[in-house]
């Protein structure tokens, strides 16, 4: 009106050309650090990508080592889920890469062995005009672990309970002494109920006439 002036303003964004043939790279996720055991601890790694290029249209994933106080051994490290075993207690660092002919993508995670955990064999001893024999496979181990059969004798019966307490029921007509051997294993739990290790051991039992 000659006297007042109005204005405003206003952002464009210009955002450069989308080329959908523009090859990305993988994307790769090593999954969370965790404590592991000796034996097989499962490694639980992701990888995506957007099939480009094509040819050949697929990517290609593998686990490696970084460090660590052994070397590792990966059931198939090809794979992003797989199980990995370890020679001896410390601390590992693995790689998960994968690359689609063109471009590669690596994560790393972290995996924490504990030290083996006592898991000592036992011996008992029973004479077979005994109704049952009553023991505990805990009493030389180390404490919080938790016990199950892996094969039972092959004579008498056992029952082997969570805590390592057991009955054994000695066979009927018995004319020699023998030994009868029973496989069990022992759990044990971190602090967050992951398992931490795991032992097999033998109970035998000494049965006489």
């Amino acid at each position: 009106d000659g006297e007042l002036n109005t204005v405003d303003e206003v952002t464009i964004t210009v955002n450069p050309d989308i080329n959908p043939n523009q090859n990305e790279r993988p994307a790769v996720n090593a999954g969370v650090d965790k404590t592991g055991i000796l034996d097989d601890t499962l490694l639980e790694g992701t990888v995506t990508d957007d099939g480009l290029p094509n040819p050949p249209g697929a990517v290609t994933s593998s686990w490696s080592q970084i460090s660590g106080p052994g070397t590792a051994a990966f059931a198939d490290p090809a794979l992003a889920n797989t199980t990995v075993s370890f020679p001896e207690a410390g601390v590992y660092t693995l790689q998960l890469s994968a690359n689609d002919s063109e471009l590669t993508s690596t994560d790393e995670v972290t995996i924490t062995v504990n030290p083996t955990q006592a898991c000592s064999p036992d011996v008992n001893s029973v004479n077979a005009s005994a109704s049952v024999l009553s023991g505990d496979v805990s009493t030389n181990d180390d404490t919080g672990g938790v016990y199950s059969n892996v094969a039972f004798g092959n004579r008498g019966q056992l029952t082997l309970e969570l805590n390592g307490t057991y009955n054994y029921f000695p066979p009927a007509n018995v004319s020699a002494t023998f030994d009868d051997v029973f496989n069990y294993s022992v759990t044990y739990f971190d602090a967050n109920g992951v398992v931490d290790e795991i032992c097999t051991t033998v109970l035998t039992i000494t049965v006489t006439p």
